[in-house]
């Protein structure tokens, strides 16, 4: 029996000191294989204004990697963290997860996390879905911006 949308290895690859690309392959559900596109993880600033950029795809493939990205940048945060979505291109209901247990996480740590919601279709699904709302919520240590520039 083929397995469908299993992940046969991962290739990190350095950007930049601080960057990181996946280039993930997966199995089509009749055994042939697929190249997932790469997702880029990369921190900028210090620890009182960190940023967490991401670019690519957050799904099923990329849910743990995406929450232990996060966590590194919201444990060694002293400030505001920002977590710059504009560069995702797909998002599934594991990558909704993820994105509200880094929500969660920021709060029960006390960090204020301002999220960059991408325009275009990854943008409407957060906000249909409601997460975008849920990330901005009102009384919460969490706040989102639009994307700069556009």
């Amino acid at each position: 029996m083929p397995r469908e949308n299993v992940t046969l290895g991962l290739r990190p690859t350095a950007l930049l000191a601080s960057a990181v690309t996946d280039s993930v392959l997966r199995t089509e559900p009749d055994g042939g294989a697929m190249v997932g596109s790469a997702t880029t993880y990369r921190r900028s600033g210090d620890f009182r204004n960190a940023t967490l950029h991401v670019h690519g795809e957050l799904d099923l493939f990329q849910r743990d990697r995406f929450c232990a990205e996060a966590a590194a940048v919201l444990e060694s945060a002293v400030g505001d963290v920002r977590l710059d979505l504009s560069g995702l291109t797909f998002v599934d209901s594991a990558g909704i997860s993820a994105l509200l247990h880094v929500g969660d996480e920021a709060r029960r740590q006390g960090v204020r996390l301002r999220v960059a919601i991408p325009d275009g279709v990854v943008g409407r699904v957060l906000t249909l879905t409601g997460v975008a709302g849920l990330l901005a919520g009102e009384g919460a240590p969490v706040a989102a911006i639009g994307v700069e520039g556009r």
